[in-house]
């Protein structure tokens, strides 16, 4: 009996022990249950088992995970990665459609709540300048964007 105890013991510390993280950004595509996540980070390979996960989510009272993209470190446990999803996304996605001038792109930032919008617009229309000098260098795309970015991270 104390052999298998010990050995149950043994596995279940294993199962809270940090492991590498594959991904530097966990994307949350959709607002998802913390019983949702647990399978998705276990498929991941984020977790070594998704129950340990919902025991860590409970005791940080995590119950739902907002949609967006999630800063993991390189390496993590699951009280970790509970403590990185209660906290809330530290990225957002940003679609820019083709054809979005720079100001219909810096409306989209500020309506998407990114921290540096208003310094976008700054630098998409400079006082000195009649014409955006980013019109045509900003691509059509699907962007996941830091929350508290730069106008730099978007420029490039």
């Amino acid at each position: 009996f104390g052999a298998w105890q010990w050995k149950k013991n043994e596995e279940y510390k294993w199962h809270w022990e940090p492991i590498p993280m594959s991904d530097p950004v966990a994307r949350v595509t959709q607002s998802w249950s913390a019983q949702t996540l647990s399978q998705r980070l276990q498929k991941s390979g984020k977790v070594r088992d998704a129950k340990t996960f919902r025991e860590a989510a409970q005791q940080m009272g995590l119950t739902q995970v907002a949609k967006g993209g999630y800063d993991l470190p390189e390496k993590a446990g699951p009280l970790e990665l509970a403590k990185i999803f209660k906290a809330g996304p530290s990225r957002i996605n940003v679609t820019f459609p083709e054809g979005f001038t720079a100001l219909q792109i810096a409306r989209r930032l500020e309506a998407n709540k990114f921290s540096a919008a208003p310094e976008f617009l700054k630098m998409a229309y400079p006082p000195d300048k009649n014409v955006s000098p980013l019109e045509g260098k900003l691509f059509p795309d699907t962007y996941l964007l830091p929350i508290k970015g730069s106008a730099r991270d978007i420029v490039g």
